[in-house]
């Protein structure tokens, strides 16, 4: 594996990013992808507050929705035809 600089990989598109870390599973580039679905995580737990608000607090949506991110990066399958974002979006709300 070839560790790849923080510019390189913002230079990446997402489609990019999900072949290399497919290839490399580098944590770099599984971290970048992270940060870069986050606003997904942050929507859906904006929309999601009022369903949970007695029994978790936004953070832990959030936290929720980061783990949730980190498993679909290793489980999504781009055969498949869907959109990471698709994907990821049905996860997070699971």
């Amino acid at each position: 594996m070839i560790a790849q600089t923080e510019q390189q990989l913002k230079e990446k598109t997402n489609e990019e990013l999900l072949e290399m870390y497919r290839v490399e599973k580098s944590l770099e580039v599984k971290q970048e992808l992270t940060l870069r679905y986050l606003y997904i995580v942050q929507t859906i737990a904006v929309q999601m507050r009022g369903v949970y608000a007695g029994s978790l607090q936004m953070e832990d949506i959030i936290n929720e929705g980061v783990i949730a991110i980190m498993k679909g990066i290793d489980r999504y399958e781009p055969d498949r035809e869907h959109k990471f974002e698709t994907f990821i979006s049905q996860r997070i709300r699971g």
